[in-house]
C-alpha cells in the first residue's frame, strides 16, 4: 500500500502542475479571434497582425457541466443578435416559392432480370411496401 501511494502522489503533483500549466497567458488575433497562441511576441498565420492578450476564459468551454460560454469578439465576428422574447400575432401571410426535392438518401434502384411492364403500382403514402 504505501509503494501505491508513492507511486499515485507524484503522479498527482504532476497532473496538477500541467494543469496549472495550460492555464497560462493566452494570446488572440483582435480580427480572428478564433486563432489562440501562447506566444506573445507572434503574428496571427491569416492576417499578420499582433496578437492580443485573451481576456478572461477566452471563449473556452465552461468547466461546470453542459455550459459554453462565446467571447464577445466572436459573437461580434459571427454576427449574432438577441432580443427579447415576447409573443405577438403572426397575421401576415406568407407566400413562399420553392422545389420540392425527392429523398435521395431512401431511394433505391431495382433491377429485374425479367422483362415487363408494371401496370399499376398501390402506393398512396410514402413509406408504403412496394
Amino acid at each position: 500500500m504505501k509503494k501505491f501511494l508513492a507511486l499515485i502522489i507524484p503522479v498527482f503533483l504532476i497532473v496538477l502542475t500541467s494543469a496549472h500549466a495550460a492555464e497560462e497567458q493566452q494570446y488572440t488575433c483582435p480580427m480572428h479571434p478564433h486563432y489562440i497562441s501562447t506566444d506573445p511576441a507572434g503574428n496571427c498565420p491569416i492576417c499578420g497582425m499582433d496578437l492580443v492578450p485573451v481576456a478572461g476564459d477566452g471563449g473556452a468551454l465552461g468547466g461546470g457541466g453542459a455550459m459554453i460560454t462565446v467571447a464577445p469578439a466572436m459573437i461580434q465576428t459571427m454576427g449574432v443578435r438577441t432580443a427579447a422574447v415576447e409573443e405577438v400575432p403572426f397575421s401576415r401571410i406568407v407566400r413562399a416559392y420553392g422545389n420540392v426535392e425527392p429523398n435521395t438518401r431512401r431511394e433505391t434502384v431495382s433491377a429485374s432480370r425479367l422483362e415487363g411492364w408494371i401496370e399499376d403500382i398501390a402506393v398512396t403514402a410514402e413509406g408504403d411496401m412496394v
